[in-house]
């Protein structure tokens, strides 16, 4: 068997499921795995990590496997890759250069595979996952794959764990490097969001602070658009925000890329995105979608899948999205398995990593589904 997926409720369903397929169990070489801020997820990896397999992951605000959802489940994929085809890295991010961090993981992938493809997943909070991925790009081939994402905690704001191995850690980064001779990789991002109102421009931000849209306080700009929306105030000044209302900003390309608000400053005034933005950008807001916005993405998905015939898939799909379409986001999630009826896992994350839609180059998202097929042979 190359791939198995499974999905525990609890540390006793899957400690107890370990003793009992332990024998099976050492087939495998390598797990992703996903589970809720509430699991005992040290447990799982310490018990995965007797069998000698290389585990990475993250915490979520829910896990998919195959076509269907789950909420403080713990999600795997087991996976019996080729010998010698991957290698798995953590790297700590206190006080750290995320730029710099991306960079030596496109060392490591050029150290250890001709040619290779990364996935990557990020704990912590407030982590700016556009300048991680900036710093693979900046130092790896123009066409290197990047798929993965930010971890979540189901909204709280308050730990985002990354898991490596036998330990979850608080913060850091998780990497599972693919030879792309041997494992094959391909991945589509859609968002199908569609924008409102008038232009804005970002005249003043940091990272992924928003500070001044169109010369005035981000936030009160926000509120103009959306003033009976509810927070959930998390210390004396800032606001948890669930991130449905994205920014649609304009790229130079023709493109676009979307930012969700996943905290505000009232002291500030400031708009906490899970991506970094550059001010004199363009963008507009975008409003709660409709049901077209899941037949346009399975369209896209639909026309990604021709012709692939995939050993696994990996969804990485925004939690505001599960928010902001409600039961339309099950029915999305069961097309998309419907495509290939392969073995699949995923995660409801604070970002996304993937190709655009366009295809030609590997991006950090947000509020978007993307998706990767693993291909490989034993």
């Amino acid at each position: 068997m190359k791939v198995q997926t499974l999905s525990f409720p609890n540390i006793d369903s899957l400690n107890d499921y370990i003793k009992k397929e332990q024998g099976n169990l050492r087939h495998f070489n390598c797990c992703l795995a996903f589970s809720g801020p509430d699991f005992d997820a040290g447990s799982a990896l310490n018990s995965l990590s007797e069998l000698n397999i290389d585990t990475i992951g993250c915490t979520t605000a829910g896990e998919i496997v195959d076509d269907n959802i789950f909420e403080n489940s713990m999600s795997l994929m087991l996976l019996n890759l080729p010998e010698n085809s991957f290698h798995a890295a953590y790297y700590a991010t206190d006080k750290s250069d995320l730029n710099e961090i991306g960079q030596q993981i496109a060392e490591l992938a050029k150290e250890k595979f001709d040619r290779s493809s990364i996935l990557v997943y990020i704990g912590g909070l407030g982590t700016d996952g556009e300048s991680l991925v900036g710093g693979i790009k900046s130092k790896s081939p123009a066409n290197i794959e990047i798929f993965g994402g930010m971890g979540a905690d189901n909204f709280r704001m308050q730990s985002v764990e990354v898991f490596f191995k036998d330990k979850a850690h608080p913060s850091g980064i998780a990497v599972l490097i693919l030879d792309a001779d041997k494992v094959k990789t391909s991945g589509k991002t859609f968002s199908g969001w569609n924008e409102l109102g008038i232009e804005h421009q970002i005249t003043k931000s940091e990272g992924n602070n928003l500070y001044e849209i169109d010369g005035k306080p981000a936030l009160q700009m926000f509120k103009r658009y959306f003033s009976d929306i509810l927070f959930e105030r998390t210390s004396e000044d800032l606001f948890q925000f669930a991130g449905i209302y994205p920014l649609k900003i304009n790229n130079d390309n023709g493109t676009h890329t979307l930012r969700s608000i996943l905290m505000m400053n009232e002291k500030t005034q400031a708009l906490i995105l899970a991506g970094g933005v550059e001010e004199g950008a363009k963008f507009k807001f975008c409003p709660t979608p409709n049901l077209s916005v899941v037949d346009t993405t399975i369209d896209q998905f639909a026309e990604f899948a021709k012709d692939k015939d995939p050993d696994a898939v990996i969804l990485n799909s925004c939690a505001g999205r599960h928010l902001a379409f409600g039961p339309m986001f099950e029915e999305e999630i069961e097309r998309i398995y419907a495509l290939w009826q392969k073995p699949s896992i995923g995660l409801m994350s604070y970002g996304e990593i993937g190709n655009s839609e366009s295809g030609k180059e590997c991006e950090f998202h947000n509020v978007s589904c993307a998706a990767v097929t693993l291909t490989f042979d034993n």
